[in-house]
């Protein structure tokens, strides 16, 4: 194996230089999780990928053989894992040093770092390239079709042969340190590399699986209104499940943004549960959160730092750990089965206003995320150890923590308050345009938030590793992760939003009123209840939007002008906006009331059936009746 000859030279009585890092102090049990859980990845993932080419009508499948290079990437995934425990359990266990053996980087080359060096690059390249075939596959469904399993030949290999060039750089960059003696034997993947080079494959990684997320947007824009035929809607949904495992590789995320935490070996622990979930999608098995991983890796970094602030936990209000977990596990159960519910009826999916409703939805069901998460973490610090204080952390490992949420809901909550006001005021100054809009201007109008917002999260994340290194309370605040500077920023940009909300509803509400009373006069009042509709939509969003301005925006104004003043109960005002939301949708949406009853209902088509017998007389009255509507609204 790759340690033999490391093992050798200990064996052998050579001259051993030692490290003044005690073995005594080192954590083993991720030695037995490293060997027993990369195991288990390793051979089920063979039996799979066995299993896969033994069968004659999967070989001929492309979408088969692409699940197959996922599976052959995780059983390398699998073997990094279970050789780096056994390299480590023998280090430990099969001699009696008391601290660990000095190596050259290049030494480390020879363990199975080289493995990490591999499958670093290649987990990001592996989802990017997958991402670009899931959108030839969304834009071009028909040419997809003619293409025959070379093209899936090629989609497998193409990510080991372009990670040569980060590897064969790294190896380059080891080989001239080879004589430098002061890296520890347990060749974590930073022992083994320079500074340089293991900064560069970590952002090759965090680069590529965060530009998925730009690829997939208009890959889902696309498969929802692409439905053609029947050939065409059976590509298109097999690529939602390629869709799914590229969101179970980007969840590596949270903790492979960590490209400078200590300890490694804890960071590599996070890592370790990719390859599971993976195969778990596979297995059409429920995956679980990455978040319990990321909160015990954060716990294995505090339980090994032993540094405390001068906080006392006795002091800490528990009281809000809790709330926070059940209140926020409350908003993330009711809003995701109400996504769910909606995106389940066809109905539904086919109207602008409630797929609008479904993007409120789908944001708070991430805020309810966050506020679950954040209390387990919590709960977790106070409760998993005796410490009397608590623990010192770093900037950059508090971005490993739920705090990672906080900075991505912050400034959303923001845009998307900004975003669907300027949805209402197209609405209201443009009524006959609007109605002839289709489902993808929703669509936009849900995800564009989440893209406008990721220059101030970038931004955030790039000012926090800059002050990585600083001292902070492993509470991990919002404060506590970011700068002053971008803490700020992201306040000040919810309050500035949401407060230009309010400016834009003036308008708007004036207009919508004009229009319904121009409505009226026309004849059957047909248009005068499109536009009590319309209006209706208005007054929900309006009343989210206060919600945002009461529960976000005046609690932040507090907060920057008094900066020591508690945030404890502005959080829990946060808090309970989704609440006040879910309320709201119920009083003014009746929709929203059938599905919680239970008594959503299909469309009716007697209407429709009318309007079709008299779409002849109508088209007729259509100029006449936008001139009556233009006039009555200059009266």
């Amino acid at each position: 194996m790759f340690h033999i000859a490391v093992f050798q030279g200990f064996a052998h009585g050579m001259s051993v230089e030692f490290t003044n890092i005690s073995l005594a102090d080192y954590d083993k049990t991720s030695t037995f999780f490293y060997a027993g859980e990369g195991s288990i990845l390793f051979f089920f993932n063979s039996f799979f990928v066995c299993r896969f080419l033994s069968s004659k009508h999967y070989r001929a499948q492309k979408d088969s053989l692409l699940i197959v290079g996922y599976l052959i990437f995780d059983t390398l995934f699998g073997l990094t894992y279970m050789c780096s425990g056994i390299y480590r359990i023998i280090l430990i266990y099969a001699f009696s040093y008391e601290y660990f053996p000095a190596l050259t980087k290049w030494e480390c080359i020879e363990t199975p770092a080289l493995l990490f060096v591999i499958i670093t690059p290649t987990a990001g390249i592996i989802v990017f390239v997958t991402a670009l075939d899931r959108c030839f596959v969304a834009m071009y469904p028909l040419k997809y079709l003619q293409l025959n399993v070379r093209y899936a030949i090629i989609v497998i290999c193409i990510p080991y042969v372009i990670a040569l060039v980060p590897i064969i750089k790294a190896l380059l960059g080891s080989y001239f340190n080879r004589f430098v003696q002061n890296e520890s034997a347990a060749c974590n993947l930073e022992n083994a590399l320079t500074r340089e080079d293991f900064t560069i494959l970590r952002l090759v990684r965090v680069v590529l699986t965060l530009s998925c997320i730009v690829i997939y947007i208009p890959v889902t824009i696309k498969m929802y209104q692409g439905v053609i035929n029947i050939i065409i809607f059976v590509a298109t949904q097999r690529s939602f499940r390629q869709v799914i495992l590229g969101r179970s590789a980007t969840s590596m995320i949270a903790t492979s943004i960590r490209i400078v935490g200590k300890p490694r070996h804890s960071f590599e622990v996070g890592n370790g549960s990719s390859g599971k979930s993976t195969k778990a999608i596979v297995v059409k098995c429920c995956t679980r959160l990455p978040i319990p991983v990321v909160v015990s890796t954060v716990l294995t970094h505090l339980r090994m730092t032993l540094k405390f602030t001068n906080v006392s936990i006795a002091d800490f209000n528990k009281t809000s750990a809790f709330v926070y977990t059940v209140e926020g596990g409350f908003l993330f159960a009711m809003n995701l089965f109400l996504v769910c519910r909606y995106l389940s009826n066809k109905k539904y999916r086919s109207q602008k206003d409630s797929l609008l409703i479904v993007g409120y939805l789908i944001f708070d069901t991430i805020f309810g995320l966050t506020y679950l998460c954040s209390g387990l973490y919590r709960i977790l610090l106070v409760y998993a150890h005796a410490y009397k204080y608590f623990p010192i952390s770093t900037k950059w490992g508090c971005i490993g923590t739920p705090a990672i949420l906080f900075i991505v809901i912050t400034p959303t909550a923001g845009i998307y308050a900004f975003v669907t006001a300027l949805d209402r005021c197209y609405v209201a100054m443009f009524p006959f345009k609007y109605p002839q809009l289709n489902v993808r201007y929703a669509l936009v109008v849900m995800f564009i938030p989440y893209v406008i917002a990721l220059a101030p999260i970038i931004k955030a994340l790039i000012g926090t590793y800059r002050h990585r290194y600083e001292e902070v309370n492993s509470l991990c605040l919002l404060e506590d992760a970011l700068t002053r500077q971008d803490f700020n920023i992201l306040r000040i940009l919810r309050v500035v939003l949401t407060l230009s909300c309010v400016i834009i509803y003036v308008p708007v509400t004036i207009r919508m009123y004009q229009n319904i009373r121009a409505h009226q006069k026309l004849a059957n009042n047909t248009g005068g209840r499109s536009q009590k509709r319309l209006l209706r939509m208005t007054i929900t969003i309006f009343l989210v939007t206060s919600n945002t301005i009461f529960m976000f925006t005046i609690p932040d104004l507090i907060l920057l002008s008094q900066p020591n003043f508690g945030a404890n109960i502005f959080y829990i005002l946060n808090l309970n906006k989704g609440v006040v939301n879910i309320l709201i949708f119920i009083a003014t949406q009746k929709s929203v009331r059938q599905i919680v009853t239970g008594k959503s209902r299909a469309s009716v088509a007697v209407t429709s059936i009318r309007i079709g017998r008299r779409i002849n007389t109508y088209s007729d009255r259509f100029e006449s009746r936008k001139a009556m509507f233009k006039a009555a609204t200059t009266v």
